[in-house]
């Protein structure tokens, strides 16, 4: 126990050492280098098929150890996943010179208790090279990876690319890989010797017929190829120091741990050394990423006359054009000048025999007049076996606002089935607004009457006979339209008329059956009033009964007193009579 503890406290001494060791050699290297790079490496990984032949001879494709003919892609920084690197100096920044010594460390004696004298285990020997392979020397050259993304148009993109496949060859290159699954578009990857990178680039310029885009960009990583580098050369100076301690052990279990302890350490140290011999190798080639178009044939595309329109009503637009022969799959984009979006149409139709058609229509509507007159663009965009064409136009739209028409169709109208019956209403004329209509819809089913007013009139008359009276009324409605110079404007009205049965007149004077009717219709009405006048009668009875008894009391109080005022003069007559004689 006591032997194994001495040997885990000399394991973990030795980590504490290598742990300040690495601090101490990073804190040092990274001081010389005041210039921190654009980007720092983002990805770790490579990708199975990534080809960088870390080590190994050289390939028909790429130098010993670089970057294999079957070269993919790696992700760098979040940006593009391909690299384009160059020294600031010269190429031979991927040069294998020697790599410096380790730094001093300071002698710590274990005793492992097998009665051997104390050993210095952390003063080893310069380590040797992780995987085989020897470690660029720095000094004053950096790590530089560059992106070069380049689209360019030409008559021939099949053409195009064994030229460009030929340059890489030619210039000490190769290619990556090649695409070219359509007529018209293609695509190429080459790596060339970074400092032929300027010339390529200049030739590829100067082989197109218009660079539609180039994009470069650079990252500097010799911040992280020195803090790597330093980390590598500590953990070796670790692994070796465990190799000595394994050496001197002499309990399985001591030897195991051990072994554990190198092979996870030597694991990070194998892909840190990859990480460095990717990054030398890629100081000496550039990637090179190219679009290859075709150079599109020019077509007139007409997008028609410029157009009035009102706020609030759609328009439609058109394009009319001649495509090339071998050409026919069509984008007709449209973009109203709004700020609405665009829109894509695909759709052609023949116009004539010719070869002239027109696209399918497309329909917007405007807001407002705020920004009138917008500029409408429309491009084609047109592809097929001959290779490309593209062609655009543009229109002006005015927008106004159209003034509205203000209707009154009338009072509700009462007339008879069969009498002829005058409709009259009235609407406003405002400014601007000429031809105006106005149509009379009787709602009986007949055919609306259209009337063009005469001008300045600001009525409309129009006389119609319903036939049959029914019991709901007739909806009439009253329309008004005129035009603008953006547009049409309309406005509408409605009434009602009620149509009842008229009473029938005869030249006889005498109509059995209209007669007949009358009385039965006299007849009801009389019974009606006579009905509804018993029922008032027995509503208030109780009312006439106290009307005729206060007018029997008051009859019968009437009678007394012209009695008595009769008694009181006849005896006043006879008292009279008596004295006289």
């Amino acid at each position: 126990m006591n032997r194994l503890f001495r040997l885990r406290f000399g394991v973990t001494a030795v980590f504490a050492m290598a742990l300040l060791a690495v601090v101490a050699v990073a804190c040092g290297e990274t001081s010389q280098d005041t210039f921190s790079g654009e980007a720092g490496f983002q990805g770790e990984q490579v990708s199975d098929d990534a080809g960088l032949g870390i080590s190994g001879p050289a390939g028909p494709q790429g130098p010993a150890g670089g970057f294999g003919a079957g070269e993919e892609r790696r992700a760098v920084g979040g940006g593009d996943s391909s690299f384009a690197a160059q020294p600031t100096s010269t190429p031979a920044a991927a040069s294998p010179p020697s790599v410096p010594p380790a730094p001093d460390r300071p002698d710590i004696e274990f005793d492992l208790g097998d009665g051997g004298a104390s050993n210095d285990i952390l003063n080893p020997s310069p380590p040797q090279s992780p995987v085989g392979q020897q470690q660029p020397q720095i000094g004053s050259e950096r790590i530089i990876v560059r992106n070069v993304d380049m689209s360019i148009e030409v008559t021939s993109p099949a053409s195009a690319i064994e030229d460009i496949s030929a340059l890489a060859t030619r210039e000490g290159g190769w290619v990556v890989s090649t695409q070219s699954v359509e007529v018209h578009r293609g695509a190429v990857d080459i790596r060339i010797p970074a400092d032929r990178l300027d010339q390529v680039l200049a030739e590829l310029r100067s082989l197109a017929s218009n660079v539609v885009s180039e994009i470069s960009t650079s990252q500097d990583f010799t911040e992280e190829f020195t803090d790597t580098s330093a980390r590598i050369r500590t953990l070796q100076d670790t692994v070796d120091a465990l190799r000595e301690l394994f050496s001197r052990a002499d309990e399985i279990e001591d030897a195991l741990m051990i072994q554990q302890e190198i092979t996870r350490i030597q694991s990070d140290i194998e892909a840190m050394q990859a990480r460095i011999n990717f990054l030398s190798q890629s100081a000496a080639f550039s990637l090179i990423r190219l679009t290859v178009l075709a150079l599109p044939q020019s077509v007139d595309i007409d997008a028609g006359e410029d157009k009035l329109a009102a706020v609030g009503r759609s328009v439609r637009f058109r394009a009319e054009f001649t495509p090339p022969e071998g050409i026919d799959n069509f984008f007709i984009e449209w973009d109203f000048g709004d700020g609405t979006g665009r829109q894509v149409v695909t759709g052609v139709a023949p116009v004539n025999t010719e070869g002239r058609v027109i696209s399918a229509p497309v329909v917007h509507t405007y807001r407002d007049e705020v920004d009138s007159p917008y500029i409408v663009k429309v491009k084609l965009t047109a592809t097929g076996e001959s290779g490309a064409a593209e062609g655009e136009d543009v229109m002006v739209v005015t927008v106004n606002r159209v003034p509205p028409i203000e209707v009154f169709a009338g009072d509700n109208r009462i007339t008879d089935a069969g009498e002829e019956v005058t409709l009259r209403g009235s609407f406003t004329r405002p400014d601007g607004v000429d031809s105006l209509t106005y149509t009379w819809d009787f709602g009986d089913g007949s055919a609306p009457m259209t009337v063009d007013a005469e001008p300045g009139a600001t009525t409309a008359e129009i006389k119609h006979t319903y036939a049959n009276s029914r019991p709901q009324s007739y909806n009439v409605v009253l329309t008004v339209k005129g035009d603008t110079p953006s547009g049409s404007t309309e406005g509408t009205g409605n009434m009602q008329v009620f149509v009842e049965e008229p009473e029938s007149l005869t030249a006889g004077g005498f109509s059995p059956g209209d007669s007949g009717r009358s009385a039965f219709r006299t007849l009801s009405s009389i019974g009606a009033g006579l009905g509804t006048a018993a029922i008032w009668i027995g509503v208030l009875s109780p009312l006439w009964i106290a009307i005729a008894a206060v007018g029997y009391f008051v009859y019968r109080n009437r009678q007394r007193n012209l009695a008595r005022r009769t008694s009181e003069t006849l005896s006043a007559s006879a008292r009279q009579q008596s004295t006289e004689v």
